[in-house]
């Protein structure tokens, strides 16, 4: 909610729309250049490669062209086709239902495009504060995997007292397991509001990628669940929907759901066909959820934290 005033005129940036971002084609990167002219003014958080672009037209009819806030994503060597791979899992999360923000990727997969969320349908720009913050943790680099899902739980219920909101978090936990993303830290995710504060509300899914695909990277979840790290069972998540304070209906059932929807969203997608292995890598993060295990998990040792 914070902004500020500057005596700093910086020149006019030239104008872009998505669809010459979608379309850019040249032996220069595109990425590069969007950050040289947009770097001053925003501020962008995270390890991923992104910069801000505002008010970029985004569709355009015969009689109004829409505006929209975008944040431009690229990657680097160590993790091939990052684009790819966060765009399909993004899709995956709206076949479950759970009103993502709208994403792009480009023709040349070299950038992934997200629309901004921070601001309401009138223009009236929203608060936001990530659970690093509302958990109180300190700024040190690794407090974003320290914690457990339980207490995400927990703190959405006091930060909302709401059902549906807890709801929703459970959600988003259930879907990052499924997934496979090792990397759904505090920092992924936040709460929103109002500039009065009477309205407060979980994100939008954000920042969402199949983490088990890159070998440099630690196959453990970001944060706790019943006390480990390991990805958990069907029985876990379960489990998971179970609080004093408050009760998930349907666990099993939200469950079974999203395994069902986005197995059957990689049937039909064409861009998880781009990444060789996504599919099976994700099909099999799936399966293991699903499928009762018969003993305890192993790790990969000796791996990265994810993109760092």
């Amino acid at each position: 909610m914070l902004s500020y005033k500057s005596e700093l005129n910086l020149p006019e940036a030239e104008s872009l729309s998505l669809s010459e971002i979608l379309s850019y084609r040249s032996n220069e990167p595109l990425f590069p250049q969007l950050l040289e002219k947009y770097y001053l003014r925003n501020s962008l958080a995270g390890m991923q490669p992104k910069v801000s672009i505002p008010n970029a037209n985004t569709v355009q009819t015969d009689r109004t062209v829409q505006q929209r806030d975008l944040i431009v994503k690229s990657f680097d060597s160590e993790f091939p086709l990052l684009t790819v791979n966060e765009f399909v899992c993004m899709q995956a999360a709206w076949h479950c239902g759970l009103e993502p923000p709208q994403t792009y990727l480009s023709e040349n997969l070299e950038t992934y495009v997200v629309e901004r969320f921070d601001k309401a349908c009138d223009g009236t720009k929203l608060g936001y504060e990530d659970f690093t913050t509302l958990m109180k943790k300190s700024n040190d680099p690794d407090a974003k995997y320290t914690g457990s899902y339980e207490t995400l739980l927990k703190a959405t219920y006091l930060y909302t007292g709401s059902a549906t909101e807890v709801e929703k978090m459970y959600k988003y936990i259930v879907f990052n397991c499924l997934i496979g993303n090792g990397d759904a830290h505090l920092k992924n995710f936040a709460l929103q509001y109002s500039p009065d504060m009477k309205n407060i509300f979980f994100s939008p899914p954000f920042d969402i990628t199949h983490t088990l695909i890159y070998e440099s990277i630690d196959n453990k979840m970001a944060l706790k669940l019943s006390g480990s790290k390991a990805f958990p069972d069907m029985s876990h998540l379960i489990k998971l929907a179970e609080s004093d304070q408050f009760r998930i209906r349907n666990p099993k059932e939200i469950i079974e759901s999203f395994s069902e929807n986005i197995l059957n969203y990689l049937k039909t997608s064409n861009e998880v066909q781009l990444f060789d292995g996504l599919r099976s890598s994700i099909e099999r993060s799936i399966s293991d959820i699903m499928t009762p295990s018969t003993g305890s998990k192993n790790y990969r040792h000796d791996k990265k934290k994810k993109f760092e």
